[in-house]
């Protein structure tokens, strides 16, 4: 696996890798994915969901999952007040 990085854009880190999937597998799954409408949902299916699909991943969203936590953190801390 090799690192993703943006070399344009100074200061710029990505924690993220590539997976195993060729860039072909890659491309296929975008081109078939072109013309599918699914509705947008931000907990389920949002850009970073599909970004970790082409990559061969499993659709998941970090932020998503991040802000989660910190909500459910957030109540924890604002009940145990």
């Amino acid at each position: 696996m090799r690192a993703i990085s943006k070399a344009d854009t100074p200061g710029w880190r990505s924690t993220r890798t590539a997976s195993s999937t060729t860039a072909s597998c890659r491309a296929r799954r975008a081109h078939q994915s072109v013309g599918r409408t699914l509705p947008y949902d931000l907990w389920n299916r949002n850009c970073e969901h599909y970004a970790t699909w082409l990559m061969g991943e499993k659709p998941q969203s970090p932020q998503v999952n991040g802000a989660v936590v910190l909500g459910l953190l957030g109540t924890v801390l604002w009940l145990a007040k």
